[in-house]
């Protein structure tokens, strides 16, 4: 979540919350645990299309500044 909130495009496994919060190959690029060929292949996916790079990388941080920020995160837990 902070590399979204830099604009910076995340490639991960789907571990923890994130394959619930994110959408893969729209806000984040996931790949499975130990499959090193496909982490690369999703590298060499972002560096050969940068128009579809862009797109992930300002919808991971449009995402974020709408749904991931402190205030709204005390908003939440305070409301409840």
């Amino acid at each position: 979540i902070e590399a979204m909130s830099r604009g910076v495009p995340v490639i991960s496994t789907p571990v923890g919350s994130l394959p619930y919060c994110f959408e893969d190959g729209k806000e984040i690029m996931f790949f499975p645990i130990n499959d090193t060929n496909k982490a690369y292949d999703q590298i060499m996916y972002y560096l050969s299309d940068p128009t579809k790079f862009d797109e992930i990388r300002k919808s991971a941080f449009d995402k974020v500044k709408h749904n991931y920020t402190s205030d709204i995160f005390f908003k939440h837990i305070f409301e409840l």
